[in-house]
């Protein structure tokens, strides 16, 4: 909840260091890591998001949100 309150007042790198440490206790969380993605393609850090996406697309290979970023 704090990372979405943080991302929707454009606060990206608070709102990216908060889901940073909830996907390391919530690994299989795969909104949290959506939204984590989104933060690092805007950031342009390319590697990073692949590196979160991944399983994403493990799990829901057609999501149509992942798969746009």
């Amino acid at each position: 909840l704090g990372a979405l309150a943080y991302h929707g007042l454009g606060s990206m790198e608070k709102a990216r260091v908060y889901l940073e440490h909830f996907v390391a206790v919530q690994p299989n969380h795969l909104g949290a890591r959506r939204l984590l993605g989104s933060i690092l393609v805007v950031q342009r850090d390319f590697m990073g998001a692949t590196k979160v996406l991944e399983p994403v697309l493990q799990a829901l290979p057609n999501d149509p949100q992942t798969l746009a970023m």
